[in-house]
């Protein structure tokens, strides 16, 4: 999953300035564009994702990188912002995990839920923070159930929340039109900033 920004160049406001331009010019005016209309995108939909999901800003947008910057060495039709959206399960350890009596407790919406049967870790990650773990069957039916000395089955599995890449097909319809107006507003911006420094 990905979201793609490119040029849309039909609109009213944008084909005036256009018939008074160079190519090079152009390509520039676009590329910078498209560049600036991609970082707010991103942003927002980091906000609009954080409405969905108790996940710190810098998580959700280390989750959305960007894959692609376009540049004024490029043709237009060329010209692309790609911004990536993680596949990869959010572990439960980021939506502030509790032990309980019957599990672990997490915050993932806003409301607290308990994930029965699982534990953190004693072991912090990497991060600092406890992994929720949870015990699981043995997924191969030709393989034994192991057991610790206390007796405890394995083996176990780290636990996830869904990933920001199943999340997003739920917010793209919100960033299209912010997409279309900040794209109309930058090239108005930098139409003028480059043409009177005469496209450099």
């Amino acid at each position: 999953m990905a979201i793609r920004i490119q040029a849309k160049l039909n609109r009213p406001e944008l084909l005036r300035f256009m018939n008074a331009i160079d190519e090079k010019t152009l390509r520039k005016v676009v590329s910078r564009s498209l560049n600036r209309t991609g970082i707010t995108i991103r942003k927002e939909a980091a906000q609009r994702i954080q409405k969905k999901i108790k996940l710190p800003s810098k998580d959700i947008k280390d989750a959305l990188p960007i894959r692609n910057k376009p540049k004024a060495s490029e043709p237009i039709d060329s010209q692309e912002f790609t911004i990536a959206a993680s596949a990869k399960g959010i572990s439960l350890s980021k939506f502030k995990p509790q032990q309980v009596a019957a599990g672990v407790s997490v915050n993932i919406t806003g409301k607290r839920q308990v994930i029965r049967h699982a534990f953190l870790m004693k072991k912090r990650t990497e991060s600092g923070r406890y992994p929720v773990m949870r015990r699981v069957k043995v997924r191969d039916p030709n393989t034994q159930s192991r057991r610790s000395d206390k007796g405890a089955e394995l083996p176990i599995e780290k636990q996830a929340y869904k990933s920001i890449a199943s999340i997003l097909p739920e917010i793209t319809d919100q960033l299209a039109p912010i997409a279309e107006e900040r794209f109309a507003t930058e090239f108005e911006r930098n139409y003028k900033y480059l043409t009177q420094r005469g496209g450099s």
